[in-house]
């Protein structure tokens, strides 16, 4: 988690910083409408919720000392290292609100959905999870190993479905042989199979819950403005880190040949090659 504000001091990511980020920008009374209002959520687990209360009166407002912050801060981010038990924090801390909990094997499901929905709670718009490339385990892993990884990402799809994450959106980046890996687990393949919808004219669905990168284009790579597009917005950052105002146009007529091939190509990841192309072509005009 990184926050969307461009200042040196939220230059770390972490959740600690999500909180910090949006606190430290309001005054007394909209800081404590944020405390109230996560109080009140009951998407957020309760030791979970407990502890981002404490951590956001004493740390981000200031009405802790530094050691709280610290633990606090520590129990947040479920660093190694913090042994402190939750009675000396309880017997020194008085005020601090009960249950608070720390992430830990048995609890990491429902962590894992409160921790997700917390920056919408917070008034952030939301949040969007990445995940690139994941069946690289399923690979190389062993067979029971890939029927628990399957079956984790069985149960997830099963939670968004049902909102038990709210304010999140979940990517998946897969190869094409991840659909044949699921396979052995017949309950993930039924929710990521395909289905076809008549109203729309084509077989492009980018609401599926699986989908193809090409569906996710408007227009799509087979179209020749995708990739003058593409150029456009490459030359853009061409310019922003210094190309002279005569280049773009030699660039963009060297482009135009870079679109006619990649068009024409019958290999996988034309599109990427000519990312890479366009990209080296303006790294040796800089």
């Amino acid at each position: 988690m990184t926050p969307p504000q461009d200042l040196p001091f939220f230059s770390n990511a972490g959740i600690t910083k999500i909180i910090e980020a949006q606190f430290s920008g309001n005054g007394i009374k909209e800081q404590r409408a944020l405390i109230d209002r996560v109080k009140k959520n009951r998407a957020l687990v309760a030791d979970f919720r407990n502890l981002v209360r404490a951590y956001c009166t004493a740390a981000v407002g200031g009405e802790g000392d530094e050691d709280l912050a610290e633990a606090l801060e520590a129990l947040l981010a479920a660093t190694p290292s913090y042994r402190m038990p939750f009675r000396e924090l309880y017997r020194r801390y008085q005020d601090l609100p009960r249950p608070l909990g720390k992430l830990v094997p048995r609890n990491a499901a429902i962590w894992l959905r409160a921790l997700l929905s917390l920056p919408q709670v917070l008034g952030y718009r939301g949040l969007l999870v990445c995940f690139d490339e994941t069946e690289t385990i399923l690979q190389h892993g062993s067979n029971l190993r890939r029927q628990i990884h399957l079956a984790h990402i069985r149960t997830f799809i099963d939670h968004l479905a049902a909102g038990a994450f709210r304010g999140c959106a979940v990517y998946y980046a897969v190869a094409e042989d991840f659909e044949e890996i699921a396979k052995s687990l017949g309950a993930l393949t039924q929710r990521i199979e395909r289905f076809r919808v008549p109203e729309l004219q084509e077989d492009r669905n980018p609401r599926a819950v699986s989908v193809y990168l090409d569906e996710l284009t408007v227009p799509a790579p087979h179209d020749h403005l995708f990739f003058e597009t593409l150029a456009q917005r490459i030359l853009d950052i061409g310019r922003d880190a210094g190309l002279s105002r005569s280049t773009p146009d030699q660039l963009m007529e060297e482009f135009a040949l870079e679109n006619e091939n990649a068009q024409e190509t019958i290999y996988e990841g034309g599109v990427r090659q000519f990312v890479k192309t366009a990209a080296g072509k303006i790294i040796r005009h800089l």
